[in-house]
């Protein structure tokens, strides 16, 4: 994982990744986290790759993950957007240049020890010694 704090109460994050997957399951994005977390990440599934955002309340008491949104990718190079508004409201976007709206806004709570922080990860479901790559071009942050 790449943390980083809250650098506003209202900013926008904006980045640009290209995801080589090699097996199902294989997994990169960009979440919130703390108390609760939502993350929006392509993920490979069968022969494609699938744009979804993930929730999850009480995660450190074991809440459960939800998908909230979810859509078909035709590229494996994306670009994601966390615009957050006062009171730590954000809302995940995708698409490049028109950047959808993907789900409903989420409320960050800042985490026990960390406060809430913008974050990239990789994950994958199988243990495999043939891993997938992703290369984090940029990211922009800037006021909303």
């Amino acid at each position: 994982m790449l943390l980083q704090k809250f650098p506003a109460e209202e900013f926008m994050a904006t980045t640009k990744l290209t995801f080589n997957p090699r097996i199902d399951g294989d997994e990169t994005g960009f979440v919130v986290m703390g108390e609760n977390y939502q993350y929006i990440s392509p993920k490979k599934k069968g022969d494609g790759l699938a744009a979804q955002v993930v929730t999850c309340e009480n995660a450190r008491l074991g809440g459960a993950e939800k998908t909230v949104f979810q859509n078909s990718v035709n590229s494996n190079t994306i670009y994601f957007r966390i615009k957050v508004k006062a009171g730590a409201v954000c809302s995940f976007r995708t698409d490049g240049k028109e950047f959808i709206e993907t789900a409903s806004d989420f409320k960050a709570l800042p985490g026990r020890w960390i406060g809430s922080k913008i974050v990239f990860f990789a994950l994958r479901e199988k243990s495999t010694n043939d891993s997938g790559s992703v290369d984090i071009d940029w990211i922009r942050i800037e006021k909303n």
